[in-house]
This record gives structure tokens, C-alpha cells and sequence, in this order.
């Protein structure tokens, strides 16, 4: 049970984030043991499936984010259909706004977005800094990354067929299949950066922090409210959603010397910065009369998570000034 600890915590970790932290399962949902299941399965199995298919490959950042890509095309495009579907319950305005061909276009590159960062990036960030000395070790062996990979796909299988009567055309569902293969080979090809950058130490912490923070703000209030409330054509915003990401990641890669030099107190900052948006909105989910679900509840996730990041960042902080493991 020790040795799989990690593992144990991602796969519990990235659901609570990704489901639960952003709303989308408020508590009354979230903790009921069939949905809770479902969910672990799904954010949890990925999450785990894409960190140690990166580890194993030796891919790096950039081989980790096409694979995190890959696994929100997976989760929106192919268990919740939620990229086809016009009648997706959390689509609102984004149902009508850039659907063409009958994929809701807006909708698909945002929720890519939002997984690849915040369903597999900061669950995986938070829990290799939890487990400071194992986190570069593989965290599952061959066969039970195997049986994950299974349990995975029957999640996705079983939710395409019965988590809601929508069918896309057999077509649309192929070429979904198609580019998440084709993402996954191109991973597979991804080695290591090798250059190294010139500066000696990353940029300081609370750097990392306001980028995370300025970057999911900037991303949650233009591309999934601001742009399409506007009516700016859709292309505009599909366009800024990708141009934040590439900007953000490309900071990332400037400040932490490609991911060689940053350390847990760099990486809990910034996974708190790309969170401190859904913590804040909190309290707003919760007092909203007008929710199809129940919120209740909402407030306590936020400041649990609060209290959690500020935790693991001081430890991280601690850890860092005095060199111990």
C-alpha cells in the first residue's frame, strides 16, 4: 500500500479537482459512490495513464501536454460526447456559438484546454510534490498500468453508450478515435529537449503563481464568457483560447529552464495560480438560485483546496531553503 501511495492519491486527486473544485460535480453529485467511481476512473485513470506513458517514454513536457490533449479529446469528445452533443447540460450559450458540422467547435477547444491543464497537469504537479522523493519514479508497474489502461477505456465505453442517449455519426466518432491515435503517436516520438537555458535558477515562485493565476483568469473570462457573449466570431476566440495557451506554456518552458530547473515550490505556485480562479468563484456557484443542481457546499471545497495549496507550499518552500527531501 506505501509503494502505491502516489498513485493512489492521483487517482483520487484529479477527479476532486476536475470535477469537483470547478463545479461541474458539486459535493451532492460528487460523493455519490456510482458517479464518484465513474469519475476516479476516468480523471484518475488518466491522469495515471498519461504521467507514467510520459515517464516511460522520456517524452518531456511537451510529450506530457499532447498526451493531456489527448485524454480531453477522450473524456469530451468520446465518453460525454459533450463535442457533438447541441443539448450537453453545461453548454449554455456555446450549444448555437461556433457549432459547424456538428461539433460544438468553441466548446471542444475549451474543455481541451481546461483538461490538459487543470484535470491532468496540476493533479499531477500537486501529487508529485506531496511525494517529493518518488517523483520521478514510476508509480505503477507494467501490469497494473495495464489493467488501469483497461478500466479506462470500459469507463469510456460504458459512458458512450449509456451516460446519454446522443449519438454522434459513426464518421465523426471515427475521426475522434483517429486524432486521439494520432496525437498519442506523435507523443510517442517526442524525446527531451536538450537544449539548456542560459539563466541558473528559475524565475521566483510567485512569478509562476501570477501566471497561473493571470492565465486561467484571462482564459475562463474571454474565451468561455466574454468573447462569446460578445458575439465575436467564433474563429476570434478559438483563436485567443490557443494563443493563451501557447504563450502560457512557452513562459513556463522560458522561466523554469524547460522544466529542468523548476522545483516543487515553482510547481505547487503555479498549479495554485491555475486554480485560484475556480477557488474564488466558489462562493458566486454557491449563492447562484438559478443552478440546475445543488451547490451547497461549494464554499467548504473552496477552502479546503485553499488551505491544501497553501500547505504543500510552504513545504515545498521549506524543502526548497533547506535543501531536504
Amino acid at each position: 500500500m506505501k509503494k502505491r501511495l502516489p498513485a493512489i492519491v492521483l487517482f483520487l486527486l484529479a477527479p476532486t479537482i476536475g470535477e469537483l473544485l470547478s463545479g461541474s460535480s458539486p459535493p451532492s453529485e460528487f460523493f455519490k459512490p456510482f458517479p464518484f467511481l465513474l469519475l476516479a476512473v476516468l480523471y484518475g485513470g488518466g491522469a495515471l495513464i498519461v504521467r507514467e506513458l510520459n515517464l516511460r517514454w522520456g517524452g518531456g513536457g511537451r510529450q506530457f501536454m499532447v498526451l493531456a490533449v489527448a485524454y480531453g479529446i477522450v473524456e469530451e469528445g468520446l465518453m460525454a460526447k459533450s463535442f457533438f452533443d447541441p443539448a450537453w447540460m453545461d453548454l449554455g450559450l456555446l450549444a448555437t456559438y461556433g457549432r459547424a458540422l456538428g461539433v460544438n467547435w468553441v466548446w471542444s477547444v475549451n474543455l481541451t484546454v481546461y483538461h490538459m491543464s487543470v484535470s491532468i497537469l496540476v493533479p499531477v504537479l500537486l501529487t508529485q510534490a506531496v511525494f517529493h522523493s518518488r517523483a520521478d519514479d514510476r508509480w505503477l508497474g507494467t501490469p497494473t498500468l495495464h489493467f488501469i489502461v483497461f478500466l479506462f477505456f470500459a469507463d469510456v465505453v460504458f459512458g458512450f453508450f449509456l451516460l446519454t442517449p446522443f449519438r454522434p455519426p459513426a464518421i465523426t466518432t471515427l475521426i475522434c478515435i483517429a486524432v486521439v491515435v494520432l496525437l498519442v503517436g506523435i507523443a510517442r516520438r517526442f524525446t527531451s529537449v536538450s537544449r539548456y537555458e542560459t539563466r541558473s535558477s528559475p524565475s521566483r515562485a510567485r512569478w509562476f503563481f501570477l501566471l497561473g493565476f493571470i492565465a486561467m483568469a484571462t482564459f475562463f473570462f474571454s474565451c468561455m464568457w466574454a468573447l462569446p457573449e460578445a458575439g465575436a466570431p467564433p474563429l476570434v476566440t478559438i483563436g485567443v483560447a490557443v494563443l493563451i495557451t501557447a504563450f502560457t506554456w512557452w513562459l513556463v518552458a522560458r522561466m523554469s529552464g524547460q522544466g529542468r530547473l523548476w522545483e516543487d515550490v515553482h510547481r505547487v505556485a503555479f498549479s495554485a495560480g491555475l486554480l485560484l480562479p475556480y477557488i474564488l468563484i466558489a462562493p458566486i456557484r454557491e449563492a447562484d438560485t438559478t443552478s440546475t443542481d445543488d451547490p451547497s457546499g461549494m464554499v467548504i471545497v473552496a477552502i479546503a483546496f485553499a488551505v491544501l495549496l497553501l500547505v504543500l507550499w510552504l513545504r515545498a518552500r521549506r524543502r526548497s531553503r533547506t535543501g531536504g527531501t
